[in-house]
């Protein structure tokens, strides 16, 4: 299979070596990912392929070209270049030297690093050759990790109890609250694994801050066991991760975690909204259709539902378009319909196990519903029954 070639054009590097002609330290190559030289412009040297590819790993690590010295005192840096969202190829500088030629000598070597790393970069940048959004994205998610990692070494420095013990005791009755939509006890739960965070942190900053990391972490795992939409949750996590490298003392770390727990549970609680919508309303049918001779009245149901009345009957809105009580009636009615066309049994018999005690109320509200009475009902569409 060709290599991809496409991030780079023929003119784009004869461009690029115009430009990089002023910089002669150094090879300049075009690389596959996997270190393998494309096009370049010095000789190739044996064992150098482990730092093309080294570097161009680096660089897509942390959003950014990395400085990766080698035993020789020379340095390998890379910058991707994207195809929209994917990286195609990589522009590598291979074994730059640390130390400056004679006639460099005016130049120490941090700038003329910096020089370098300077115009390859600015070069992509003009060129368009690199997915900046998704670099910088990168750079965000290594920037957190970076600071993770400093939190733990400050942790494990203080010999504090890690925060993950206490939520590992508290996380079964946490996930309990979140499936069942119990805010109120899930928010109680959340408010005893911050306590303990506030009093084991001793007012270290770094380690408050991954303490928090963790727990918003492990509360994104929550939420998404509990069903939450991904694209969602996701959403709710890329948006703090743009909000978290900006917080700079422990007020505006306790506003940023507070609206963070509050938009996960508040998407949990949606999503658990939208799945109990239909696991309530065909509930509480099957406990009509089970005794619809003694049906539930709404306040009966939502008692063994676990719901309030009111809820029952905005669920039941919202997926039928009528209340519980009215679900209930037109079941029965129904079912009415279907015994008139079918069971030879008297009209009052059929009443009893429709649920219907009083006949006059029976034959109003089944002419309300199929516009004539039982009676004329059954005449127009008795089947026959075998002798």
């Amino acid at each position: 299979m060709e290599p991809a070639l496409s991030s780079l054009s023929d003119e784009l590097w004869e461009r690029l070596l115009e430009e990089w002609g002023r910089e002669p330290e150094g090879v300049l190559s075009h690389c596959q990912l996997d270190g393998t030289r494309l096009r370049t412009t010095g000789e190739a040297r044996s064992g150098r392929r482990f730092w093309r590819s080294r570097a161009i790993a680096e660089a897509r690590r942390w959003g950014e070209p990395v400085l990766c010295p080698t035993p020789e005192d020379t340095v390998f840096f890379a910058l991707p270049l994207h195809e929209n969202n994917r990286c195609e190829c990589a522009l590598v500088v291979e074994d730059l030297p640390l130390d400056p030629p004679r006639e460099a000598a005016s130049e120490n070597p941090a700038q003329r690093l910096q020089k370098a790393l300077d115009t390859l970069w600015s070069f992509g940048r003009r060129e368009n050759l690199t997915n900046e959004a998704l670099l910088r994205e990168t750079r965000r998610a290594a920037d957190l990790e970076r600071q993770k990692a400093e939190a733990i070494h400050e942790v494990k420095r203080a010999d504090v109890p890690p925060v993950g013990d206490v939520y590992l005791k508290l996380e079964p009755d946490l996930i309990r609250y979140i499936q069942t939509g119990n805010l109120p006890a899930a928010r109680g739960a959340l408010n005893q694994i911050l306590t303990h965070i506030h009093g084991v942190s001793h007012d270290n900053f770094a380690v408050l801050k991954g303490y928090l990391l963790e727990l918003i972490s492990s509360m994104h795992r929550a939420a998404l066991t509990s069903g939450a939409p991904p694209k969602e949750i996701g959403r709710i996590h890329a948006a703090g991760l743009q909000r978290v490298f900006r917080l700079e003392d422990e007020e505006d770390l306790a506003t940023w975690t507070h609206e963070m727990l509050n938009a996960l549970l508040e998407a949990i609680e949606r999503s658990a909204a939208r799945q109990g919508k239909a696991d309530v309303v065909d509930k509480a049918m099957a406990l009509i259709r089970d005794n619809p001779e003694r049906p539930p009245t709404r306040e009966e149901a939502a008692r063994k539902l676990r719901c309030s009345p009111g809820h029952l009957s905005r669920v039941f809105r919202r997926r039928q378009g009528q209340g519980y009580a009215q679900a209930s009636l037109a079941y029965r009615l129904d079912l009415a319909a279907d015994l008139l066309r079918h069971a030879d049994l008297s009209l009052k018999e059929i009443a009893r196990r429709c649920g219907f005690f009083d006949p006059s109320h029976f034959g109003k509200s089944f002419r309300q519903r199929f516009g004539r009475t039982p009676r004329q009902y059954r005449a127009e569409n008795i089947t026959k029954l075998p002798e």
